[in-house]
């Protein structure tokens, strides 16, 4: 499995200097949640048409985010070798920068979710009850439709952290008094944010998802399931 360690001081100084701007608020509420965690999944496609049998996770990121300071503690990022249809279209990989050689050899997604596994249970989460962490996600689809879709083509059984998730456009529609936002761009905005870095990029859309996750709760939001 491929994966990158960020510095620390590389991860706090993007996250904490890209949010003095998003509120004048620094109140943090007491969370539910000890931590947060940032995905945001990349997954074959094609200019027109639909993906057959299943689209499916080609990056796979995560960022673990510290509730107490909305920090990003840590991160997961594995690329992911697409079983049905293993050649990327031309259009995929000029949407999502991956490359076909990026994804060669690499694990296949029943692999990289063990893996993902072992990074939770090394991180302290218990991935059988999900009981301190809760999945944030920009929107439904990755959790919602992406993975129990390809999960069943692969006749795997979905992750139980899977199946509650925290859709960030209704935690901002919460806190912008019934708002709803139309992008990750149109939540940065709305909060005084810019994106950084290139949009589709799995890992660099995690990191301003958890740049929008510090900006509403310093607007004292307290993050809870939407999907329930």
């Amino acid at each position: 499995m491929t994966q990158w360690k960020i510095p620390s001081r590389h991860l706090q100084s993007w996250l904490l200097g890209s949010s003095r701007s998003a509120t004048k608020s620094t109140h943090i509420m007491s969370q539910k949640f000890d931590f947060l965690l940032a995905m945001d999944f990349e997954a074959t496609c094609l200019r027109n048409g639909k993906m057959e049998p299943v689209q499916e996770i080609i990056e796979f990121p995560c960022l673990k985010i510290d509730t107490k300071s909305f920090r990003v503690i840590d991160e997961f990022h594995s690329y992911v070798q697409p079983k049905f249809n293993p050649i990327l279209s031309e259009f995929c990989t000029e949407l999502t920068g991956i490359l076909q050689e990026t994804v060669d050899d690499q694990p296949y997604l029943p692999k990289v979710l063990d893996n993902f596994q072992n990074w939770l249970k090394s991180g302290n989460l218990n991935s059988e009850t999900a009981e301190n962490f809760a999945v944030v996600t920009c929107g439904d689809w990755d959790l919602k439709t992406c993975l129990p879709n390809q999960c069943e083509a692969y006749e795997i059984d979905v992750p139980f952290w899977a199946k509650k998730w925290i859709n960030l456009k209704r935690s901002h529609q919460i806190v912008h008094h019934g708002k709803f936002p139309r992008s990750l761009n149109d939540i940065l905005t709305t909060n005084g944010l810019e994106f950084e870095g290139r949009p589709h990029s799995g890992i660099d859309d995690t990191k301003n998802i958890a740049k929008a996750i510090k900006a509403l709760a310093l607007k004292a939001h307290i993050f809870d399931y939407t999907n329930l």
